[in-house]
């Protein structure tokens, strides 16, 4: 049983960013051999994940070539790794789409996941929309915009029709009490 501790991880911009990991010290061979016997352990997923983004490509590449395909965890970690982080990005290639579908299943994180959407283009733009509102502080564009991308296809269908509306100004009126 591993226990977990919530830590700060590193700030920016005046923000704390923390993660869950493991209370004691652990190694990345005694992390990989608890996730494949609890390949679902949300935290110790992104714990390993978060040791490759020190490694260099040679050594990702390495890895991705040597690692067996049987060991779905691992690969599925490497394949994030790849999806992740812009040094990797090119070695998404070593992995073909049938593998791709079976490390999806095989990860509790949505990144597999994720690049499997065939519309992930828009996702990506609506994305690039909400971030630089979250994180630049930008005003976001208003609806119905140019600069807005596609609004997926039946997605107005999904919420459920807008209430009556009513201005504050007619409410003021029908319930203005006048002193007597």
């Amino acid at each position: 049983m591993i226990r977990y501790e919530l830590r700060l991880t590193h700030t920016a911009s005046g923000a704390g960013y923390f993660s869950c990991v493991p209370a004691d010290p652990i190694d990345i061979d005694t992390a990989l051999t608890y996730l494949r016997a609890h390949p679902f352990d949300e935290f110790m997923h992104k714990y390993v994940l978060s040791y490759t983004g020190y490694w260099n490509g040679e050594r990702m590449e390495k890895s991705i070539l040597e690692t067996d395909p049987g060991d779905r965890v691992m690969r599925s970690i490497l394949y994030e790794a790849c999806c992740l982080t812009d040094k990797f990005r090119h070695l998404r290639d070593r992995f073909d789409i049938g593998e791709i579908r079976q490390l999806a299943a095989c990860s509790p994180l949505i990144y597999i996941k994720s690049t499997l959407m065939t519309d992930q283009e828009r996702h990506a733009k609506w994305n690039a929309v909400f971030g630089a509102n979250i994180l630049s502080h930008q005003v976001l564009p208003p609806p119905g915009s140019d600069e807005l991308p596609e609004i997926p296809p039946g997605y107005n269908d999904l919420l459920p029709p807008p209430p009556d509306t009513v201005h504050i100004r007619d409410m003021v009126q029908k319930f203005r009490v006048t002193p007597s």
